[in-house]
């Protein structure tokens, strides 16, 4: 397939020689990479979805919902006002999937919000569902626990899960799907120890994880704990 350039437009809104003849390599260049790619480019669809997902994980700060939503918005509007134009059609569908891939990023993310603690806790009291019983041999055990209640703490501001390291504290040994109860002292997430290092507290975001920390008190099992969810008893 094979593009003529628009010249007449180009003159319209490039008076400039020099802006026009800038504009002419560049959409010389757009039209010769479509043509190169056109039977393929149902492929490129996901590979631009990628790229804004990438982009959003790239960002310094966190962008607004509504801008995110909004931009993906757009550009279905314009595949839809320029969908018997062939060129721009393509080059919208790119930026269309990018900005798909970036708001499903965003949306993802404030799917997975949920509070964190913000700073250390001493003499925390938590409850919860054992998700997840983590052996270390010579240390101390770990544990993952969905909690259903913390001491002092609304329901809208207990973290959805924390991950607590124990001793032999337990008058049984833990499993998968019980509820217990403990002192522990917890702390927010950990951060990047170095630039560029990896991301634990990007990581505890997206699994809920609201602190980690330890024990400080034998762990006790709750009677009459509400039933556990669905994942946790299967």
């Amino acid at each position: 397939m094979v593009f003529a350039p628009d010249r007449e437009a180009g003159e319209a809104y490039f008076p400039s020689r020099y802006g026009r003849q800038r504009l002419e390599r560049l959409w010389c260049g757009v039209r010769a990479a479509v043509e190169v790619q056109w039977d393929r480019k149902v492929l490129w669809l996901p590979v631009f979805f990628a790229c804004g997902i990438l982009l959003y994980f790239s960002l310094k700060s966190e962008p607004g919902l509504l801008p995110s939503v909004s931009l993906a918005a757009a550009a279905m509007a314009l595949i839809a006002i320029f969908r018997r134009n062939v060129l721009l059609l393509t080059v919208f569908a790119a930026a269309g999937s990018a900005s798909l891939g970036f708001a499903f990023a965003k949306i993802h993310t404030e799917l997975a919000r949920a509070p964190v603690i913000a700073e250390e806790t001493d003499f925390a009291r938590v409850s919860g569902w054992v998700e997840e019983v983590e052996r270390q041999h010579g240390q101390r055990d770990r544990i993952l626990l969905r909690l259903f209640a913390m001491e002092k703490r609304a329901p809208e501001e207990t973290p959805y899960r924390v991950r607590i390291s124990i001793g032999k504290t337990a008058a049984k040994p833990i499993r998968t799907g019980d509820a217990i109860a403990l002192w522990a002292t917890l702390m927010p997430p950990p951060e990047p120890a170095e630039p560029g290092g990896f991301d634990f507290g990007r990581k505890a975001w997206f699994a809920g994880l609201g602190a980690v920390g330890y024990a400080t008190s034998r762990i006790d099992v709750v009677q009459n704990a509400p039933s556990p969810p669905l994942s946790i008893r299967v």
